[in-house]
C-alpha cells in the first residue's frame, strides 16, 4: 500500500466529524453487501452482542460509508441500539480514506466463494495503518489480514462475529505491522513483476 498522506488537511477534519468521539467506530468503505458478501451474519452478531452486553454495545458504533440498495439500508436500518450503525452515504474518494484513517478500527468483508481474491479495499485499509477486524477467514483476504496483525473471523459465524467486536472494543487488535507491510508494498511488488519479466 502507499503510505497515507499526513494528517491536517481538510478531509482529515471531515473524516474525523463523521465519527462520535465517546464510541469505538468501526468503519466499512465501499459497497457493503454486493459481490457475493453477506453483511447478515454481522448485523446480527451486533444486535446480539447489544443485547446480551448493553453497557459493551453502548460504547461501539459501525459506520458505513458507501452506496447501498434499498435492500441494505433495511439491513442497516436494524434495530441493535443501545449499539448504533451510520450510515454516512458515498463520499468522494480522498474523505473515504480520510475516514478510514480517522476509523478506531477497520472492517472488512471477504466473500468465501472469491477466497482466492484479495480485495482491493483491503489494501486502502492495511495503508490507513488502523487495526482491520477481517470477516474473511478462510480467503486470501483473510489471510493477509493475519499475516499482518489484525483480527479474523468466518463471515457466517456471528457468534464469532460478536467476540470480535468485544476485543475491537477493548482494543484487542493491532494496527498492521509495518515490518509485515513491506511485502504488500509497491516497490517490492514491481521487483517480484520486474524479475518474472526478466526470467521468461
Amino acid at each position: 500500500p502507499e503510505l497515507a498522506p499526513p494528517p491536517g488537511g481538510p478531509e482529515e477534519h471531515e473524516g474525523a466529524r463523521l465519527l462520535d468521539p465517546e464510541r469505538v467506530s468501526l468503519v466499512y468503505t465501499g459497497r457493503f453487501g454486493s459481490y457475493g458478501r453477506d453483511p447478515r451474519p454481522l448485523i446480527e452478531a451486533l444486535g446480539r452482542l447489544a443485547k446480551s452486553e448493553p453497557e459493551v454495545g453502548s460504547r461501539l458504533e459501525l459506520v458505513v460509508a458507501g452506496p447501498y440498495s434499498d435492500a441494505e439500508l433495511g439491513l442497516l436500518g436494524a434495530d441493535v441500539a443501545p449499539a448504533r450503525i451510520s450510515v454516512v452515504g458515498s463520499l468522494p474518494r480522498p474523505a473515504a480514506l480520510a475516514l478510514q484513517r480517522a476509523a478506531d478500527a477497520l472492517l472488512l468483508i471477504a466473500s468465501p466463494a472469491r477466497s482466492q481474491l484479495a480485495i482491493l479495499k483491503l489494501f486502502e485499509y492495511l495503508a490507513a495503518a488502523r487495526p482491520i477486524l477481517a470477516l474473511a477467514a478462510g480467503t486470501e483476504a483473510g489471510r493477509i489480514v493475519a499475516e499482518t496483525g489484525g483480527q479474523t473471523v468466518r463471515s457466517d459465524d456471528p457468534q464469532a462475529i460478536a467476540a470480535a467486536l468485544r476485543r475491537v472494543l477493548e482494543g484487542n487488535t493491532e494496527a498492521p505491522d509495518p515490518t509485515r507491510l513491506r511485502e504488500y508494498s509497491y516497490p517490492p511488488i514491481a521487483e517480484r513483476m520486474a524479475g518474472a519479466v526478466e526470467s521468461a
